[in-house]
């Protein structure tokens, strides 16, 4: 099988029941959902999964329920980023036993690291198993890493074969795909330049947005796949519209309720997040149904 991955992947969310805790029938209507608008796999366990609320255990859980409703339809990239490096290892490990594709992970961030202890970091990750491992760049979130240079100081680590870019700065988007070669795949992850991405040489894509209109980003991936750029460009606009809305709310909690609407009961987050606040949730899913309509 091709080790190199494409084509659009949800960062999956994950349900919650109301005494917070995991909900695995609504993550599999969930997931059924999205294979059935033609995703071509999904991401799990990330930030828009809410890995930092849950235990070891419980992300083992939802790793296992994922690889289960994708036998077939697609694959699962399984976020394994802990505060431990041991942590991290063991879900790798785990990942690789569970039958996941492919572990991606967050560069450690409670603490400002050094970038020699960041490449220590994925080093021994990338040591504890033979499935192809992801760096997950995300500098906004995780502090300043230099951009092209420390790709290709990450390239070089046996295991590492690929990057999901959550960054603005399409230059380097553009730098380390021209360095990237074809045994490495960079994923787009700033759902609003997912067609920029592409142009600027990513293969697919990862976001949260994917997991309420996903036909929306199946369509532009194919539009962009065919050549036909002007009906790419105009499934990215109508994309944009909608994450302008949203995004004046905050993003996990607003999903969620915006999946309830859809008929996915993903709960609501464990603390400290909160939920929104009953007139919030009203002027959100007013807006979204709006948009949504529109584009019908």
């Amino acid at each position: 099988m091709n080790d190199n991955f494409e084509g659009i992947y949800p960062a999956v969310l994950t349900p919650f029941r109301d005494e917070r805790s995991l909900d695995l029938d609504a993550f599999a209507a969930l997931v059924d959902r999205l294979y059935a608008a033609g995703v071509d796999g999904i991401y799990v366990g990330g930030n828009t999964g809410e890995w930092y609320l849950q235990t070891l255990d419980e992300r083992k859980q939802t790793a296992r329920a994922a690889v289960e409703l994708s036998r077939g339809r697609g694959r699962v990239i399984l976020h394994v980023g802990c505060a431990r490096t041991e942590d991290a290892m063991e879900l790798a490990r785990f990942a690789e036993r569970a039958g996941v594709d492919a572990v991606s992970s967050l560069p450690p961030y409670v603490q400002r690291w050094s970038l020699d202890e960041v490449l220590e970091y994925y080093r021994a990750l990338a040591s504890s198993t033979a499935l192809p491992a992801m760096v997950y760049y995300f500098p906004a979130l995780t502090g300043a890493i230099p951009g092209a240079d420390f790709f290709g100081r990450v390239r070089a680590i046996p295991g590492i074969r690929g990057f999901k870019f959550t960054d603005f700065n399409l230059y380097e988007l553009g730098l380390m795909a021209e360095q990237a070669g074809s045994e490495f795949f960079i994923l787009n992850g700033h759902d609003q330049l997912l067609l920029p991405g592409l142009l600027m040489g990513a293969s697919g894509g990862v976001g949260s947005f994917y997991n309420i209109v996903p036909e929306w980003f199946v369509s532009l991936f194919h539009a962009w796949k065919s050549g036909d750029l002007d009906l790419a460009r105009q499934r990215q606009f109508r994309i944009n519209r909608l994450i302008q809305s949203v995004k004046k709310h905050r993003l996990i909690p607003a999903l969620k309720c915006i999946a309830g609407m859809q008929g996915i009961h993903a709960g609501i987050s464990r603390g400290p997040t909160l939920d929104l606040p009953p007139a919030e949730r009203e002027q959100l899913l007013d807006q979204v149904r709006e948009l949504i309509a529109a584009q019908a």
